[in-house]
């Protein structure tokens, strides 16, 4: 993997970013979850530094991408050579020229994967209605969120987060700019525990690499819990939602 990045254009979620990569198990489960409605060539949108997607590099012709670039040119260099991957651009969902910047790749991809990005976008709405216009007929986009405004803290403001989500707030998203959701379920459960000592009680602005490493090396034991909670809490909300025709 190439040198650290702390990107003066987002020092916060860089930092964040950089803790997450050293949590492999973490990132392999998040990716288990989403794993079984991939289907075609994939477009993630908001790659960062490419914790998921040296995951997805591993089953799939990917396309990756990022608003910010420098980590458009983190990940050309961490990727570099990877035959699977299909090319790395800069994607900006709410911009205004959007029809004419990415009129190369309308239609293009079986599925999208935005993965924590859709609650750093003010104008959500029509960033779903964007990604309508690059997915092939009967795509899909596979979505993970924050879940519960109550948990709103520090930690959401830094990281530039503008909400969290309810599976009802998020399938209703979804179904208002041309999804069909089919999948709904809630990951990470104990995720709530933590977010709420160090977020709401402790008042901390970041997730460190400590607590990483402490959540990491509980990830078997998170997994099982998971298993029982899925359909009723959880940190995160993850959705898929098929293109209508």
């Amino acid at each position: 993997m190439p040198e650290k990045i702390i990107s003066d254009k987002d020092k916060i979620g860089s930092s964040t970013l950089q803790a997450i990569s050293n949590a492999n198990k973490f990132n392999r489960w998040m990716y288990e979850k989403i794993r079984p409605y991939i289907k075609g060539n994939v477009l993630e949108i908001g790659s960062g530094i490419g914790n998921i997607s040296e995951f997805l590099l591993y089953e799939h012709k990917v396309t990756l991408s990022d608003i910010n670039p420098d980590y458009c040119h983190y990940l050309q260099n961490r990727f570099k050579g990877n035959v699977s991957l299909e090319g790395i651009m800069g994607i900006d969902l709410v911009d205004t020229e959007f029809d004419l910047k990415y009129a190369g790749i309308t239609k293009k991809y079986g599925t999208v994967v935005l993965l924590n990005v859709i609650e750093h976008i003010k104008e959500h709405d029509k960033a779903l209605l964007n990604i309508q216009k690059l997915l092939s007929p009967g795509g899909r986009l596979i979505m993970l969120a924050p879940s519960y405004e109550a948990l709103y803290c520090k930690i959401d403001k830094g990281l530039g987060h503008y909400r969290r989500y309810t599976k009802g707030t998020m399938q209703q998203l979804l179904e208002n700019n041309g999804f069909n959701v089919v999948h709904s379920q809630y990951f990470n459960f104990t995720g709530i525990l933590g977010w709420y000592l160090f977020g709401k009680l402790l008042g901390k602005e970041k997730i460190g690499n400590g607590e990483m490493k402490v959540y990491e090396t509980l990830v078997p034991i998170i997994k099982i819990i998971d298993q029982f909670t899925n359909r009723v809490a959880g940190l995160s909300i993850i959705q898929v939602g098929i293109k209508q025709a």
